[in-house]
């Protein structure tokens, strides 16, 4: 799925609904990471530690709710020629296993006559 920059503006929306400031350059250097660690480290640099577990949940809560919501009614888009592509997998035996997390991210899996491994996706990367 093409995204076209949803996950950056979430992240966005979700930080200034707490007064935290983060740019879009910030935010895109992140891409691939844990969702939960980009915004607990955005909250650690404006509240105390005491604060911070709370807040970053709140903001986390916020960004999920806003992924979901431009998921079904945003600009989240299938990838021109991946059911071509899939298809083509398929009839050469390789295997690909599609699913999603708790809040839409892709996650998939892929083996064939030649072995299997895990395909790294957006959320999956560190």
């Amino acid at each position: 799925m093409a995204e076209n920059g949803v996950v950056t503006k979430a992240y966005e929306r979700a930080l200034s609904e707490f007064d935290i400031a983060a740019s879009e350059a910030e935010l895109s250097a992140r891409r691939g990471a844990s969702k939960q660690v980009v915004i607990r480290e955005s909250v650690g640099r404006a509240y105390t530690e005491s604060d911070v577990t709370r807040i970053t949940e709140r903001a986390l809560a916020t960004f999920e709710a806003l992924l979901r919501h431009e998921d079904v009614d945003g600009e989240v888009h299938e990838i021109p020629g991946a059911e071509r592509v899939l298809g083509r997998l398929k009839d050469l035996g390789v295997a690909v296993a599609l699913g999603l997390d708790s809040i839409g991210h892709l996650r998939s899996c892929c083996s064939s006559p030649w072995g299997g491994r895990p395909l790294r996706s957006g959320g999956d990367q560190q």
